[in-house]
């Protein structure tokens, strides 16, 4: 897999990346509702604000980001679950 590297140094491209994770963090909170609806108890990775794998286990789901290309470094993972836990780490 080729890592796509991101320059310090480029405003326009970090300005990028910073709305693309705004979109996926949205994703999250905004569409709660419908998230648990459809991915109840599974891992949903998400990227510039779509569902882009989902699994029933964390390590299936990194299986799948891989084989699908998609960066780790970029893209946000959260279990879907009805009652939602707060943990502090």
């Amino acid at each position: 897999m080729t890592e796509v590297r991101m320059s310090e140094d480029d405003p326009v491209a970090v300005a990028r990346e910073l709305a693309a994770f705004r979109r996926s963090a949205l994703l999250f909170s905004s569409d709660r509702p419908r998230m648990i609806d459809q991915y109840e108890s599974r891992w949903v990775a998400v990227l510039d604000g779509e569902v882009r794998a989902d699994a029933e286990d964390f390590e299936a789901l990194l299986s799948l980001i891989d084989s699908r290309g998609i960066s780790r470094q970029r893209v946000l993972v959260r279990h879907i679950q009805r009652d939602q836990r707060t943990l502090i780490l």
